[in-house]
């Protein structure tokens, strides 16, 4: 959220912010994709798979990590699919290596690195790729359960927007007296998070 050291970090790193929508696209299509049975290659659900394909190919290009993103979206359309067939599940991945290849080709050229800077010391490094994914729930730690002196309170001030994403992932029908709270309570956690910054003598 905007009260986190996320925030921070997308201002610093503009890129983030591009990538992140290109993901929220790509994951709106692939739930269309999900949602409407499959009948066949030009039903509005292939189409949809292949816009989610696109977009997260597009995400690679401003951050080569999301290249597990796009192995979970094709997991994913795989998972879908179960029962009738891999093609399109295929096709999804086929069309992701067409539009990520120019980036591989211009990253061979001038860093030698088809894959990239970033991904390629991620892999060289001693703990490897899968270090890099284990170290993962220690950002995650350090982002939002750490993002004030007092973990407590850093939990507490994320707690409106934590119900909020879980109502909508529920699709919990939500009265208008509820929303108004979840907004009230999550004014009040910016506003302390924000004052812990300001009051902070960290940098």
């Amino acid at each position: 959220g905007l009260c986190t050291p996320i925030w921070f970090y997308s201002v610093l790193f503009w890129e983030h912010t591009l990538a992140a929508s290109l993901c929220v696209w790509s994951v709106y299509h692939l739930l269309r994709f999900r949602a409407v049975s499959m009948q066949s290659v030009d039903s509005p659900t292939s189409r949809s798979l292949m816009w989610a394909s696109l977009l997260a190919a597009a995400a690679v290009y401003l951050r080569d990590e999301l290249y597990i993103f796009c192995a979970l979206l094709v997991l994913y359309a795989a998972w879908c699919s179960r029962g009738r067939g891999l093609r399109k599940p295929l096709a999804a991945a086929t069309l992701m290596a067409v539009a990520i290849l120019p980036l591989w080709l211009i990253q061979w050229k001038v860093m030698g690195q088809p894959f990239g800077f970033h991904l390629g010391n991620h892999m060289a490094t001693e703990a490897g790729f899968v270090g890099h994914l284990l170290s993962r729930p220690k950002v995650f730690y350090n982002l939002l359960v750490s993002s004030s002196p007092s973990p407590a309170l850093s939990v507490l001030v994320t707690i409106p927007f934590a119900t909020a994403v879980i109502l909508t992932w529920r699709r919990t029908a939500v009265s208008s007296r509820t929303v108004t709270a979840l907004v009230m309570a999550a004014t009040a956690s910016g506003i302390i998070a924000l004052g812990g910054y300001a009051l902070t003598e960290s940098p």
